[in-house]
């Protein structure tokens, strides 16, 4: 199982193109950030668990992932 801290990476990734400050964007680059885990777990079959932690979690958004062999958790 791969553990990843989703915030630090989503803000690490250069092609994020989006402003801290936004929820709306926020959200959108989360929801960038599980496609492309999406898109890694149907090649290597490898369960992932992605964290959201800190106060950026204030607005979580779902609590579920929907997708096969990713779980997603977000911290108070």
């Amino acid at each position: 199982m791969i553990v990843i801290d989703g915030y630090n990476l989503t803000f690490a990734r250069k092609d994020r193109g989006l402003a801290r400050s936004s929820r709306t964007e926020l959200a959108a680059a989360r929801e960038a950030l599980l496609d492309l885990l999406s898109d890694y777990y149907a090649l290597q079959q490898e369960k992932i668990l992605i964290v959201f932690d800190g106060d950026k979690s204030s607005d979580p958004g779902p609590r579920k992932s929907h997708r096969p062999g990713i779980e997603v958790l977000f911290s108070p």
